[in-house]
């Protein structure tokens, strides 16, 4: 899976449009209509789509960086043995793209903000 496409509150994943903060699973299936707990903060509970097959969680932020990634999160991925990246929105497709091949790799994006 790719992500072809970036812009504020829009995504193109394998060509297809999508306009609400999404995850992006291993296995390919994505999680649409995402939305958190908190809003703009990242908490474990939010993550509940993922399964015991992630290895890299990448976080896009947003196009601003609005959205904070907790410290539960980051103790969760830390016991889990997951690589957790962070970064605004655009830099963490970038990222997710150079990993997308790896398996386990699992992306959370938030798409405005």
């Amino acid at each position: 899976m790719r992500i072809g496409e970036f812009r504020f509150g829009m995504m193109l994943v394998d060509g297809r449009k999508y306009t609400r903060d999404l995850i992006l699973l291993p296995d390919g299936r994505v999680v649409d209509d995402w939305w958190r707990v908190d809003g703009h903060l990242l908490r474990v509970e939010d993550l509940a789509a993922l399964g015991d097959d992630v290895k890299v969680l990448v976080v896009g932020t947003g196009a601003h960086g609005a959205m904070r990634v907790s410290e539960e999160v980051r103790r969760w991925a830390r016991e889990r043995d997951v690589e957790l990246v962070e970064a605004d929105t655009a830099g963490a497709v970038r990222e997710y793209n150079e990993r997308a091949g790896v398996a386990g790799t699992a992306g959370a994006f938030h798409l405005t903000c």
